[in-house]
């Protein structure tokens, strides 16, 4: 991708995503996605719900945005985009992996950061000054779903973007410097 990005994914790129170079002799029908510079967005597009579940794809740079990983350079995923119930699982791991650090830039309550976010509500402080998270926002409605096994919501407040779309926050429970922003009106599982 050159910038600003929207990648559209249905169930035969998932498929390809999720298998293994040489299995079942699959060495020509792989797929990755690479945003590159920008704010770069994966929509699940298609005919019915789609899984798409970051666990299940190669991503061997955990870390390095840059590395060999089937997904890189994404910021945004959207659920939204049809009207079937999507579903996703995103790992920690995975956000560390795919996405850039502090895009969002969160800024001071009533005071949009760079990147056009700001705090909803009093007791939330997550500014571009402070803890430099990956970050990846998700878009979506009542009839979507996201796991959120691994991810502790912050109850201090929640966070909206340049369209007033108001998002919780989500931070590694393992305190890595992971952010995943949800929109409010997608509901929420944790698998055991």
């Amino acid at each position: 991708g050159m910038g600003h990005d929207i990648f559209t994914v249905d169930s035969s790129m998932i498929t390809a995503l999720e298998n293994k170079f040489g299995a079942g002799g699959n060495t020509t029908q792989l797929s990755k996605i690479d945003g590159g510079a920008g704010i770069d967005t994966i929509r699940l597009g298609g005919t019915g719900g789609l899984n798409l579940d970051f666990s299940l794809i190669s991503n061997g740079s955990v870390g390095n945005i840059e590395g060999a990983s089937r997904i890189n350079s994404i910021e945004r995923i959207d659920l939204r985009a049809d009207t079937a119930a999507n579903q996703i699982t995103l790992r920690v791991a995975d956000v560390l992996d795919m996405a850039g650090s502090n895009w969002a830039n969160l800024s001071t309550l009533d005071t949009l950061g760079a990147g056009g976010w700001q705090n909803v509500g009093a007791g939330t402080s997550f500014s571009a000054s402070g803890v430099k998270y990956h970050q990846v926002a998700i878009d979506g409605t009542s009839v979507d779903r996201v796991n959120t096994s691994g991810w502790t919501l912050q109850t201090t407040g929640t966070v909206r973007d340049a369209s007033s779309v108001v998002y919780d926050v989500y931070l590694a429970s393992s305190n890595a410097p992971a952010m995943m922003l949800v929109q409010q009106d997608i509901v929420r599982f944790s698998v055991a």
